[in-house]
Formats: C-alpha cells, structure tokens, sequence
C-alpha cells in the first residue's frame, strides 16, 4: 500500500508508486512517483524530481492566477511584468578590440549598454550578431543612423553593410552613451534600434536603426570600433 502525508503519530511515509486521490492535505513534504488528483492539492511543498503537472495554477482563495495552455503557452490572469534581467557587473572596453556577449537561446529581445564609449578617432562604433556558425560579416546589415547638433542641424547616411556602423560620430571624445536595442521580428529576423548621446557635447544625439536576417537562431552580439581598440567606457548586455 502507497501512504502519503503524516500519519497520526507525525511520520511522513512518501509513496513510491502511483497515487490517486480525490484530495490530499499534507503539513509536510509530498512525494510519489507518480500522482493523480481531482481534487485540491494542499501541503507545505510540493515537490516534482522532473515536473509538474498542471493546466491552471490558483491562489489560495481560489483565483485563477496562470493558466498553462496545450503547447506551452503561459497566461496570467493579471497585467504581467517582466523585470529585464542585467547579465552580470559592466565590462570595460578599454584596451579591447572588440567585446562579444553571448545570447540565451530563446531570447527574442535584448540591449546593449554603453556608458561613456569611445576609440580611435577612425574607429566608428560598430555592431554585428552571430550565430552558431560565428559573427555574420555579409553584406546583409541594413544600416541608418543621423545626428542632430546644437545648432539644430541634422546629417543622415543610409546603407547595406557588412555591420551595423555609427556613421554619424567618429570623434575620440564623444564618450558614446545610451543603448542598443535589438527585438526578434520572428524567423530569426531581427531590428536594431539605438539611441546615443554624447555627454561631452551638449544637444548633441544620434538615431541609428537597422535590420537583419540571419538564417539562424542569435548566439552572439559584438561590439567594436571599425579600427583599432576601444580606448575607454563600459558595456553590460541586458535580456528582456
């Protein structure tokens, strides 16, 4: 015979073959092997060694709270936030040729960080993605990015590239800060999305957006200046 739960004298006795039950109320922990239930389920813990089971997830007063559909597909009863998630303490660029961040599988939005950014007066700022099969270097980047100044001028450049390229600011001390943005569109095609600004320059701030298709799943994000290395600044990579 299979026992589950706390016996009269306290002892737990965990099932080690399958369970049925209309309803089960432990105050300590319940394991089994396998167990089926059409009524509540209630206990201290809870806990599956590989899964748990179960299409509709309540609080204790019985409000529906996650509802998990045929195929995966998670609910939430309530607006949902997802809190992004940074990827450990800023890296410093200084001295590198280039920095790469590895992408979660899976992931279908993430940032790149930069605080403070800059290279060799040549080294535009540049970015490109990878996959499983390394860094994508194609001629396959659609690349736009334009500049506003004090003066309230604006100069653009549009082209398809071999990367996505900062056109618009080249200078050593423009102290590159603000994010890059990158979101799956879906069949791993993906936008980029940036806006810059230069703290030593007042009123001065870049736009530069893009896309790409890379044929495969994102692994990796690269930055780098197009020569030389990156001689001061900081860059963390968000997910979500």
């Amino acid at each position: 015979m299979a026992y589950i739960g706390k016996g009269v004298i306290g002892v737990e006795h965990p099932s080690t073959s399958a369970l049925t039950a209309t309803s089960v109320t432990s105050t300590g922990a319940v394991s089994g092997t396998t167990g089926t239930f059409s009524g509540a389920v209630s206990g201290t813990s809870l806990t599956g060694s590989t899964s748990l089971k179960t299409p509709l997830i309540e609080f204790t007063d019985g409000d529906d709270a996650i509802t998990i559909a045929d195929g995966g597909e998670v609910s939430f009863s309530q607006p949902f936030a997802v809190n992004p998630k940074l990827q450990g303490s800023p890296v410093s660029l200084s001295g590198l040729a280039n920095k790469d961040f590895t992408i979660p599988s899976g992931t279908n939005r993430f940032t790149v960080t930069l605080d403070d950014v800059s290279g060799p007066t040549s080294g535009n700022l540049e970015v490109r993605l990878g996959t499983s099969g390394g860094i994508i270097s194609s001629s396959s980047y659609v690349n736009h990015n334009s500049n506003g100044t004090a003066g309230n001028s604006f100069e653009g450049y549009g082209e398809t590239a071999t990367e996505f390229s900062l056109t618009a600011w080249t200078a050593n001390a423009a102290k590159m800060t603000g994010t890059l943005q990158f979101t799956h569109f879906g069949g791993n095609f993906w936008f980029m999305d940036s806006s810059i600004f230069s703290p030593p320059y007042n009123a001065y701030f870049i736009a530069w957006r893009g896309k790409i298709s890379l044929g495969a799943e994102c692994t990796t994000v690269r930055i780098f200046p197009a020569t030389g290395n990156f001689d001061d600044g900081n860059a963390n990579l968000l997910l979500g």
